[in-house]
């Protein structure tokens, strides 16, 4: 494979503003290597599923996506989630109702909805750091019912993400991911 090439210098020698955009790729791709190397070393999915409590799992199709069973069905799950969300400081900032949309295709699922969750305050630190930690943020909460008609919450650990799109705020995505597991299993109880 042919390693990428830095843009070509624009007509009056400058970059523009590809520069900018090629210097984040690169820290992006060192970034990754690192979490990759760190997942590798710590023991893969085992070392990442270790720092969540005993009430989370790591999935086995993804390290960095967290699956919280719930206790109680789907409906009460959405409302002890909603309850949470607001208790723990948060706010829900959107929805997608899933099984609504796909019911328009036939499939009719038992549950499934997305709910879009942060706090503007804190919010707008985490952009003053970094405005491409938007493609993380608000956070995004699944409930849905499982194969085996047990409601489920799932969520990327915020974390592992925050770390990828910006090293600096790898603190800060462990708070929020910590805020995230609280809240995740508040709602499954």
């Amino acid at each position: 494979m042919r390693p990428i090439e830095p843009p070509a210098p624009g007509r009056d020698g400058s970059r523009n503003s590809c520069e900018g955009a090629w210097t984040k790729m690169k820290r992006f791709s060192s970034s990754l290597a690192a979490i990759v190397s760190a997942m590798v070393i710590v023991g893969g999915a085992a070392g990442i599923a270790a720092a969540h409590s005993a009430s989370h799992r790591t999935s086995g199709k993804s390290p960095m996506f967290v699956q919280v069973v719930s206790k109680v069905y789907f409906d009460q799950t959405v409302s002890q989630l909603k309850h949470a969300i607001a208790a723990n400081g948060m706010m829900v900032l959107g929805t997608l109702d899933q099984k609504g949309a796909l019911s328009t295709t036939g499939l009719n699922l038992k549950g499934a909805e997305s709910f879009f969750v942060g706090n503007p305050v804190m919010g707008k630190k985490f952009f003053m750091a970094d405005a491409a930690i938007g493609v993380e943020v608000p956070v995004r909460l699944y409930v849905w019912v499982n194969a085996q008609h047990r409601t489920e919450i799932g969520y990327y650990n915020p974390a592992v993400l925050f770390k990828a799109v910006n090293p600096k705020l790898a603190m800060a995505g462990r708070q929020l991911a910590m805020m995230v597991g609280k809240i995740a299993a508040e709602a499954a109880r």
